[in-house]
């Protein structure tokens, strides 16, 4: 997919968080997302994550989402990656691709900093708040789409 494309999907489509806010993996205790909330619902860079039992036998641990959220965020990701897997050469664009579904291969590290950085702090009292940044974005740094 494109970037365009997985930011429709992700916050624009008729599923997206935009639209559909209900969507987010919002932990009431905690107050905070998650990339896997406990009913299921994901993040932005969740939402584009393989699933559990294909992540989980990758990485061969009994769930890859509770080790997400340990993790402390997106940028951890691609560390942990690099250190998990040891017999895979590494860079950072790699080390982000092996915890996504194929089809949102081959997008910078950057790219996911920024769909979770609109994620996780464009939304005020439930409502997006980012749409402009989320323009400007687009216009900037989706012209290859």
């Amino acid at each position: 997919m494109t970037k365009k494309e997985i930011i429709y999907e992700i916050f624009e489509g008729p599923d997206g968080y935009i639209k559909n806010p209900d969507k987010r993996a919002w932990n009431t205790k905690s107050q905070s997302c998650e990339y896997v909330s406990e009913n299921g619902n994901r993040c932005a860079v969740g939402s584009c994550l393989d699933t559990d039992e294909v992540l989980s036998e990758r990485f061969r641990v009994p769930s890859v989402y509770e080790v997400l959220e340990n993790l402390g965020g997106i940028a951890a990701l691609a560390d942990w990656s690099a250190v998990t897997l040891e017999d895979h050469e590494f860079d950072y664009m790699e080390g982000i691709d092996v915890f996504l579904d194929e089809k949102y291969h081959g997008h910078p590290y950057s790219f996911w900093l920024k769909m979770q950085y609109l994620h996780d702090n464009c939304f005020i009292n439930g409502k997006f708040q980012g749409q402009e940044e989320l323009e400007i974005y687009k216009n900037d740094h989706c012209r290859e789409d």
